[in-house]
């Protein structure tokens, strides 16, 4: 094999061709893990965003209490719908009813949203929460 002399400060030392690849080959890695991971960061953040946002527009939709998105996990949005639906079939109650709105003279027919729903909802997801502890 071909040999390489790399001379440092009083000493000599040689290393063999599969000496020097073997250390170029790890500070590569290095280099390539420190340039890789705020990338990979980025990407798993804006994953994580876009799946938030599609469990908020779920929940919007389907009328469920929005103290969902702090109790379930949001990282995977197939999985947080599913334990939604899960929660509100086994507490009903948990949905509030919304009624439509005849001749209020609102424009449209869209449900009108109270503050104090959410503030109602909210206390009672926690009594069923906090008493199962």
């Amino acid at each position: 094999m071909e040999e390489q002399i790399i001379t440092t400060q009083n000493e000599e030392r040689t290393f063999t061709q599969d000496e020097v690849n073997r250390i170029i080959q790890e500070r590569l890695a290095r280099v390539k893990d420190k340039v890789e991971t705020p990338d990979g960061e980025k990407v798993q953040d804006i994953i994580n965003r876009e799946n938030k946002l599609n469990c908020r527009e779920y929940i919007l939709n389907q009328g469920y209490p929005s103290i969902l998105l702090d109790i379930l996990d949001t990282s995977n949005s197939e999985a947080f719908q599913a334990s939604a639906d899960k929660l509100i079939e086994a507490f009903p109650q948990l949905k509030p009813e919304i009624k439509e709105p005849g001749g209020t003279g609102s424009i449209g027919n869209f449900p009108r949203h109270r503050p104090d729903q959410d503030t109602l909802l909210n206390k009672q997801l926690e009594n069923v929460f906090l008493s199962k502890e």
